[in-house]
């Protein structure tokens, strides 16, 4: 079609709009965005802000300045739990963080049921703005009515069934949910204990849900979104504190947040106020943020693209500086939001991106964060398509899957932000608006890769500096984007098709794509220093990347010890069972990243050896303050005589990751590792443990976070037993500690009566072949064992035992702690007995162990594992023992309590010694 002139335009569209002027816009926009006017007519597809001739950027980042995604951040409303086109499509996306049930039909909730329908009157009196009495009819009533009449399920147990496969298939971990709670369900008596509020959480913990956040309402400051029960802020109070109680009582570390508005409100313009003056019955504030066109506002439909460019503005006025005023601290869950001006197109999907950008940057404001929604047609992650039923036109959602921009965007983010950690940057560009940078960006590590995610907001190619530690990167790169050809242009892609194209593979000048979602991943792992959690044991050889003056400084440039790192010049030898650093000299220093769990008081235990007199002298700084100085570190000794000082005590560390510098200040000692643990005390749960005894995993000691265990997730999973962060749930026995992950510890206190050697038998569960653990006593920097394995069981509740036979113990009491070195399995407990040839005798008190030698026809030779996947076996008693194959030939012959027959065939075979006769199936 040929191109109009705008006089005819204009002529054109009068006529066909009737002089109605918002007909006309909205009738100019649709040729502009179907293409028929010229782009220089089309004020719709105008960039909206006024440039220089030239912007550039530069980011600068610091790379010991580290802080850990928060990953509800990436959370987004999705319905439909019940049928398998349901299920398929949220597998497809996979939600890591999802909300049930949500919008406005949460209100009427009825769990006994699974729908909605209406609580209390259909209509009711309510008093508008404290002055009036005026009736209102609850909202969406007709869509209530036919929901309930028709028994519509809403879905729990549909999501109860994903919710089990995503444990089955990820270790037992579930979903991520935040619960809206019915304010209604409970009754008009405030004082009953919301009984029903109590029985809905624990029909969610039966049903092997997470219950860790709850929203008390959705919306509940329009009055269509409340009842007859709670008609006004003064009834909805009373609910939510007795809800809050009720529900705290069951768990402590339940997290509740109120319905907040984000604007003034003409019928409620006190609600703030009101529900705000008592700050002690909730943790958190729930706001629902739209930015552009408002689901909750029909007058409101603001499709300037200049609104969606400079979202991020109206992101923190609409949150933060609004809803702090009224809360403090409180943080902030966005459970609903979304950005859209003028529908799914590039400055809304840029908008999107950015505020992911500014919630990334004030994690202490915004704690999570669901879009509105992936398959509803409001924001939506997929494209939708008309059909016709009985002569009316309706919408769903079209097969195959295509992806909006929105969805495309999202895939972006994720792929980056989740499970990453973020490195503090700053940038340099040109202002859009009100603080509003054209360009912005964030830098993550993850699984050893570091990345550069960046977004350009301009309509303008823009030169792109990346400076690390004040030093410009020019190293090799991949850069890929998502980029738009305009400021209206909109895009649906196949769901598995990557949004992403490739700009550059290689080094050298970085240029950012105009209206674009960049990509750029750095070659190697240059700023990926090792982390230390603390509490925690701080190895020495583990300091930061960099080279001299950046991660150490050294007197020579020379390994003296031959242990270290390539190139380095600090001096690593062997020793002590692991690496020391050697040949101290003043003025010497190491720098380290340290994530410090908890603020608060900690002691240092310095492993070190010093065969010099006097020994030597050693400081430290946190982000370069002095935290201790002019340490002793007395002579021990010899140079390979290793102690554990334990004289500096009640260090003040405050939290989060930070860069801690040791300064040798006097020579000359080894060292070897620092052990940082709380000052606090740390005490048996229920008494000390006495052994030979049973452990049950469960009564790990009292202490604390980095004390007596350590936990890398908030919240007890299992909700039961205690309310620490330990993951505890029920089982056929009693307890079990679950959702055990890599690197975490427990720690018991026991009394070992004998000297000699003992057996640990476990009993455990686990659905994968990762499961190791290792126990160690650590206040004495002395390892038991590590790394080994616990075979895979049947499933998460298929208990087993395998036991780690003959562990030295001294006698006296110990801390005992347990390593999971491999993550994946559900711990119950831990019997210690003695190897056989010991007699267990006890009385009333105290377990005791009488030693007494066994005829040889009573000893039993256990061989295990068996079956062995690597062909190593352990012998329960030493023994001189023959292996002999099924054709009868001697194959192997020794001496001990280990077998390895992994240089032979898989099969079976024979051990024989003087007491037994045992078959050995290496698989």
């Amino acid at each position: 079609m040929s191109k109009l002139n705008f006089k005819a335009l204009r002529v054109l569209l009068c006529t066909k709009t009737r002089g109605n002027p918002f007909l006309f816009i909205s009738s100019l926009r649709t040729l502009c965005v179907t293409g028929f006017l010229l782009p220089t007519l089309c004020f719709s597809q105008s960039y909206p802000f006024d440039l220089p001739n030239t912007v550039t950027a530069t980011l600068n980042v610091e790379t010991n300045l580290q802080e850990a995604f928060r990953n509800p951040l990436l959370g987004y409303n999705i319905f439909g739990f019940n049928s398998s086109t349901d299920k398929d499509f949220i597998n497809t996306f996979n939600p890591n963080t999802i909300r049930f049930p949500h919008g406005l039909f949460a209100n009427w909730y009825d769990w006994r049921q699974d729908k909605s329908r209406v609580f209390g009157t259909e209509t009711f009196d309510y008093i508008f703005r404290k002055q009036e009495t005026r009736t209102t009819e609850i909202d969406e009533l007709h869509a209530i009515n036919i929901f309930d009449t028709n028994n519509m399920k809403v879905g729990i147990d549909g999501l109860a069934q994903l919710n089990s496969d995503k444990k089955a298939a990820n270790q037992g971990q579930g979903y991520n949910v935040v619960w809206t709670f019915n304010m209604s369900a409970d009754g008009t008596n405030f004082n009953n204990g919301s009984p029903e509020t109590v029985a809905r959480y624990d029909d969610l913990i039966a049903r092997g849900f997470e219950v860790k956040d709850i929203e008390l309402g959705n919306e509940c400051f329009y009055p269509g979104q409340r009842s007859s029960i709670i008609p006004n802020a003064t009834e909805y109070i009373a609910r939510a504190k007795s809800m809050s109680q009720a529900l705290k009582a069951r768990d402590p570390n339940i997290q509740v947040s109120i319905p907040l508005l984000r604007r003034g409100s003409w019928v409620n313009p006190d609600w703030n106020d009101d529900v705000t003056q008592d700050l002690t019955y909730f943790d958190a504030v729930t706001v629902h943020t739209y930015i552009g066109s408002d689901p909750d506002n029909a007058a409101n439909t603001d499709d300037a693209f200049s609104t969606a460019l400079t979202a991020r503005k109206s992101l923190e006025t609409s949150t933060d500086a609004f809803v702090r005023i009224y809360t403090g601290n409180k943080p902030i869950w966005l459970t609903e939001w979304g950005v859209k001006s003028g529908g799914p197109n590039a400055v809304s999907a840029l908008g999107m991106a950015d505020c992911y950008l500014f919630m990334s940057e004030n994690q202490n404001i915004y704690q999570r964060a669901n879009w509105f929604s992936v398959n509803g047609k409001l924001n939506s992650f997929v494209t939708f398509e008309d059909y016709v039923v009985n002569g009316n036109t309706r919408s769903r959602i079209k097969y195959p899957l295509e992806k909006t921009v929105y969805g495309a965007t999202h895939e972006i983010l994720r792929s980056v932000f989740e499970n990453s950690m973020l490195l503090e940057s700053s940038m340099n560009t040109t202002i859009l608006e009100d603080d509003v940078k054209a360009v912005s960006a964030r830098v993550v590590t993850k699984n050893g890769k570091t990345t550069v995610f960046v977004i350009n907001l301009t309509n303008k190619s823009v030169p792109f500096t990346l400076k690390m530690d004040g030093t410009t990167y020019n190293g090799a790169f991949m850069h890929k984007a998502m980029q738009f050809d305009n400021v209206a242009q909109e895009r649906n892609l196949p769901i598995n098709e990557d949004p992403q194209t490739l700009i550059k593979d290689g080094s050298g000048a970085i240029t950012l794509p105009p209206l674009s979602i960049n990509t750029i991943a750095l070659n190697g792992s240059i700023i990926n220093n090792p982390v230390t959690s603390i509490p925690g044991i701080l190895e020495v050889e583990n300091y930061n990347y960099g080279g001299q003056g950046v991660g150490y400084s050294d007197s020579d440039s020379q390994d003296k010890l031959g242990a270290g790192r390539p190139g380095d010049g600090v001096d690593i030898g062997l020793d002590n069972g692991g690496k020391f650093i050697g040949y101290t000299a003043a003025g010497e220093w190491l720098k380290y990243t340290i994530n410090v769990q908890q603020a608060g008081d900690y002691d240092f235990k310095f492993v070190y050896a010093s065969g010099k007199s006097g020994g030597g002298t050693i400081g430290a700084k946190i982000n370069e303050s002095v935290i201790f100085t002019g340490h002793n570190l007395p002579q021990t000794a010899g140079w390979g005589d290793f102690q554990t000082d334990t004289s500096l005590n009640s260090v003040t560390l405050a939290q989060g990751f930070q860069t801690l510098l040791v300064n040798i200040e006097g020579t000359s000692f080894n060292l070897d590792k620092i052990n940082i643990v709380s000052a606090s005390n740390q005490n048996p749960y229920h008494g000390i443990v006495n052994v030979p005894g049973i452990i049950e995993a469960e009564n790990y000691d009292v202490g604390g976070e980095g004390i007596s265990f350590h936990d890398l997730t908030l919240g007890n999973t299992g909700g039961t037993y205690r309310t620490d962060d330990v993951d505890v749930q029920s089982n056929a026995n009693g307890y079990n500690v679950g959702w055990i992950d890599t690197g975490e510890w427990l720690e018991y206190t026991i009394n070992v009566p004998d000297t000699g050697a003992y057996n640990f038998e476990f009993t455990y569960a686990a659905n994968s072949d990762t499961a190791k653990i290792g126990a160690s006593f650590p206040d004495e920097n002395l390892p038991l064992f590590t790394n080994y394995s616990l075979e895979q069981t049947a499933g998460w509740t298929d208990y087993k035992t395998a036991t780690k036979y003959g562990l030295n113990l001294t006698a006296g009491i110990h801390v005992l702690r347990f390593n999971i070195d491999g993550g994946g399995f559900n711990l119950d407990k831990i019997r210690v007995f003695k190897p056989y040839g010991s007699k267990i005798s006890a009385n009333k008190n105290l377990l005791t162990v009488t030693k007494e030698t066994l005829t040889e026809t009573k000893i039993e030779l256990i061989a295990y594992p068996n079956p062995s996947r690597t062909g190593l076996f352990n012998l329960s008693t030493p023994s001189v023992w023959h292996v002999y194959n099924v054709f009868g030939v001697r194959v192997l012959e020794g001496e001990g309590n280990e077998v390895d027959l992994s240089k032979f065939s898989t099969g079976l075979y024979f051990l024989k010694s003087k007491h037994t006769t045992k078959k050995l199936i290496f698989k």
